[in-house]
């Protein structure tokens, strides 16, 4: 009985919904025959207030049934004037088809309040795809070319934020390079003017007698106090190479001035103008930073002996180099991450003997090492500290020591760069000596000028 009902049920919905399935077309029919009846009457209205009233018409001969010629009455017609459509109460106005809903159609009217043929809307359509279409040319055309600059090497992807490599170079690298951590890219060429001063200092006291207490003194005393100037200017040429390689030339000019000062206030004065010496260079990256590890450059140093010897110089002149020519090896390590920069520097310098009026010197070798760090306060401005120590074993004469020629130098830095234009960034340093043999300060300004 169940069974029954559930059929039963079940065959009434059928029925229903077959009724409902065949009174669909028949409303959609009456919908759209209401819909061309009203577009129809609606045309006919705007064209009777648009001033097209109908003419006399000749009339027309017409064949009845029977082959009898019967005149007829005459048709409406439409003004000759110009009329975009005619319609007649017999004829239906045929309407476009409704766009697709994935794409409407912003249908416009005309002054007269017609609808726009599809004509000009396929018009509208075109010129859209057209400017499209150049659009995606121009950046077909723009990726193009950061595509050849990167494979020019104009584009460095682990230091670039941007397709030129000027707008890319912050001050922080600024700095990095001038501590030799950063090399300039391939063919590039740095000119850098700059200007150093350098004031040092010594009191000597020598004592003629003996001393029977540590407060004691038996015997002359007398004490003379040195003050040494020196004015440097100076030009460094840097250019990139390719294969990660960089070449450097150092060429100082010197201005010194010396006063000595005896206990009796006795002054003289010396003072030395001219070139010091030429030091050339050549830096190599054999590694680039990867995770933990940083950036490593090395790098061979030439020193030469253009400046003036303190071998065979009269007492009125001054030294301006150091008489010997030395071959320095260097490494220096670099950890960039942005705002911070941490590097250090290891270096090794033989000074090559040479046979002077004395006979044969052969000064002693210097070793040392640089720790620093830079810090970037926006694009345009950093600052840097450093720690420069160097050592210098004793000199020998005709293969003996000379007791006292050994040297420690050791001196605090700390400088700032900053970016004046693309091509153009100032660097200041100022150096305090923390050893007596380290000069007492040591200020440094340089201009360093992309030429290309």
């Amino acid at each position: 009985m169940a069974l029954k009902k559930t059929a039963y049920f079940f065959s009434l919905i059928a029925v229903l919904l077959s009724v409902l399935l065949a009174a669909l077309p028949a409303v959609a029919l009456s919908e759209e025959a209401s819909v061309d009846d009203g577009v129809t009457e609606e045309t006919v209205h705007s064209q009777e207030e648009a001033g097209y009233a109908p003419e006399e018409a000749e009339p027309v001969s017409e064949r009845g049934p029977e082959g009898v010629e019967t005149d007829s009455e005459p048709e409406p017609a439409l003004d000759a004037e110009p009329v975009s459509e005619q319609v007649s109460e017999s004829e239906t106005v045929l309407v476009p088809e409704a766009a697709p809903a994935t794409e409407p159609i912003d249908e416009t009217l005309s002054d007269e309040g017609l609808r726009m043929p599809p004509a000009h809307i396929l018009w509208q359509r075109e010129r859209e795809a057209e400017e499209l279409k150049r659009r995606i040319e121009m950046l077909e055309l723009e990726v193009d070319g950061l595509r050849n600059a990167q494979k020019a090497g104009a584009i460095t992807p682990e230091r670039a934020s941007s397709a030129d490599e000027d707008a890319a170079r912050t001050a922080l690298e600024r700095t990095v390079i001038e501590k030799g951590g950063l090399l300039l890219a391939p063919w590039s060429l740095e000119v850098s003017p700059g200007f150093t001063y350098i004031h040092s200092s010594s009191e000597e006291v020598i004592v003629d007698g003996f001393t029977i207490l540590p407060i004691l003194v038996v015997g002359d005393i007398t004490s003379e106090r040195v003050r040494r100037d020196t004015y440097m200017p100076s030009l460094t040429f840097r250019l990139g190479l390719p294969r990660d390689l960089q070449a450097e030339v150092y060429v100082p000019y010197s201005h010194a001035n010396e006063k000595k000062v005896t206990t009796e206030n006795v002054e003289t004065k010396h003072s030395t103008t001219g070139f010091g010496d030429i030091e050339a260079g050549l830096t190599w990256q054999a590694l680039k930073e990867k995770g933990w590890f940083p950036d490593l450059l090395t790098g061979l140093r030439w020193k030469t002996t253009t400046g003036k010897s303190p071998f065979g110089i009269t007492d009125d002149d001054l030294a301006l180099g150091t008489g010997f020519n030395g071959i320095q090896a260097t490494a220096t390590m670099l950890k960039l991450r942005d705002p911070l920069a941490l590097y250090a520097g290891f270096s090794y310098t033989a000074n090559l003997p040479a046979h002077k009026t004395s006979g044969r010197i052969d000064p002693g070798d210097t070793a040392g090492f640089q720790l620093g760090m830079g810090l970037s306060l926006n694009p345009d401005a950093s600052i840097n500290f450093g720690w420069d120590q160097r050592f210098t074993g004793e000199t020998t004469l005709q293969g003996e020591d000379v007791p006292g020629t050994n040297l420690t130098v050791g001196m605090l830095r700390v400088g700032a760069s900053y970016i004046l234009s693309r091509k153009v960034s100032l660097d200041v340093s100022l150096g305090i000596g923390i050893t007596a043999d380290a000069p007492d300060m040591q200020a440094t300004v340089s201009i360093p000028i992309k030429a290309f």
